[in-house]
């Protein structure tokens, strides 16, 4: 399963990663995330969606790959 970090000093509480969490495995804990790494599929929504860049899913690089529609 998933092994997603929160740096807490970082996270601000906004909740947008376990609303978008397709697994329910966010929950939120005196205004942090907090992931419960149970069943995270590693689909990587809730590092995308993190306004301050606070989550990580750990095991895969950074490298941004572009995306072209044409």
């Amino acid at each position: 399963m998933g092994n997603v970090v929160v740096d807490k000093n970082k996270c601000i509480g906004c909740g947008m990663c376990q609303k978008d969490c397709v697994s329910s495995d966010i929950e939120m804990n005196k205004n942090k995330a907090c992931p419960r790494n149970l069943s995270c599929i590693e689909c990587g929504h809730c590092e995308a969606i993190c306004p301050v860049g606070a989550i990580k899913l750990v095991g895969y690089d950074d490298e941004v790959m572009e995306f072209d529609n044409d």
